[in-house]
């Protein structure tokens, strides 16, 4: 969608129509795996994932077991560890 101002800007949103599902078992398989967090909204899934248990209830926890996983967070994200 486009909606633009008189002689001032013009603005552009851009929604996805698309989305990508994978299993835990694609996921697993890769090489590496960068994960990156950001906000307060997702510091008690972090939490989860780097302090937690493996469990269903936190499907990211998965990502204890793999041997190349990068996690990047804002302090927002990290705040809860």
């Amino acid at each position: 969608n486009i909606f633009s101002y008189p002689s001032t800007f013009t603005v552009l949103f851009l929604q996805s129509f698309k989305a990508l599902t994978m299993g835990v078992g694609s996921i697993m398989s890769a090489k590496k795996i960068i994960l990156i967090a950001t906000g307060k909204a997702k510091a008690d899934a972090v939490k989860a994932l780097v302090d937690g248990e493996v469990s269903p209830a936190c499907p990211a926890s998965i990502l204890q077991f793999h041997r190349d996983t990068v996690i990047y967070l804002d302090k927002d994200a990290a705040s809860l560890l």
